[in-house]
């Protein structure tokens, strides 16, 4: 299953840890977003410098590569056993080097 990008609100690139953003950066991909998500929280929580199609876009792919990838076995296509992907049904993520990649899902 491939994510595609109309199905992502928000991404998440940090440090492991707590991600209430303080490890790391939340990204919107349309200022639309931006908007639902503040309407949301109830407050304005992100601002216009979370706008950032690229990174959700960079986010995207590495999400959608890994969870390909732990389809067959990691060990045999050259990738270090310490990368974790998983997801549900509210997002998907890749977990390596102590870092987190998260995509946030509509």
């Amino acid at each position: 299953m491939q994510i595609e990008l109309n199905q992502v609100k928000q991404t998440y690139n940090g440090r492991s840890g707590c991600m209430c953003g303080c490890n790391g950066k939340y990204s919107v991909h349309t200022q639309e977003n931006l908007e639902l998500m503040n309407k949301r929280n109830g407050y304005e929580y992100f601002d216009k410098d979370e706008v950032n199609p690229r990174k959700v876009k960079l986010a995207l792919n590495k999400v959608n590569k890994y969870l390909a990838m732990s389809k067959i076995d990691l060990k045999n296509v050259g990738i270090d056993a310490g990368v974790h992907t998983g997801g549900d049904l509210n997002f998907a993520w890749v977990k390596m080097n102590g870092r987190n990649t998260v995509v946030y899902f509509n």
